[in-house]
């Protein structure tokens, strides 16, 4: 279970209302949903599961009993979705043979606005292992996205429900290529 109390402040700085709570466990079903007998037999066991945590119901802005089985079938939906699908080839924008460069600067973007930190790689750190290395990559890929623009996965069904992809994600990838002979198959 996971329970916020009303010592959680709002943005103005006061405890938040727990009003909206109060109605949801002591309302009648009909003024949420009509006859649910899904959404009375969740209320009842939310009850009984504030009682067995002994909160005091008038310190409780919100709670929610969940399993962690309840996230695990989603993601493992998600999961059988990726291992199902065959993605889009990976574009190259370029390799480089380690002989050919001086340095490398890395432009890593630390936040969603267009913010960037620059550094550097020491290209000779890559010289270490002798022949360890023989060239750089760079690229990009298609990654589907599950969430929202808001940030979450829209609720599904966790015994039939399935999570639909919401948007795809470019994803640039550098590689640092060994070196020797590559395997037969790739």
């Amino acid at each position: 279970m996971l329970v916020v109390t009303t010592g959680v402040k709002g943005a103005d700085g006061r405890p938040i209302g727990r009003e909206a709570f109060d109605d949801f466990l002591d309302d009648h079903p009909r003024r949420f949903c009509g006859l649910d007998l899904g959404l009375e037999a969740y209320r009842l066991a939310l009850k009984l599961a504030l009682a067995r945590a002994q909160v005091p119901r008038h310190h409780v802005a919100a709670a929610s009993i969940f399993t962690t089985q309840s996230a695990t079938a989603v993601l493992e939906k998600i999961r059988r979705h990726i291992k199902a699908t065959t993605p889009a080839a990976a574009k190259m924008h370029g390799t480089f043979p380690l002989s050919s460069l001086t340095a490398i600067q890395w432009s890593r973007q630390n936040g969603s606005a267009p913010s960037f930190t620059s550094s550097f790689l020491p290209v000779p750190a890559l010289t270490i292992l002798p022949n360890s290395v023989s060239a750089i990559a760079f690229g990009q890929f298609a990654s589907p996205n599950w969430e929202t623009a808001q940030g979450f996965i829209p609720p599904i069904g966790t015994r039939t429900g399935v999570p639909a992809v919401q948007s795809t994600n470019t994803l640039q990838f550098n590689l640092f290529l060994p070196s020797g002979t590559p395997p037969a198959d790739g």
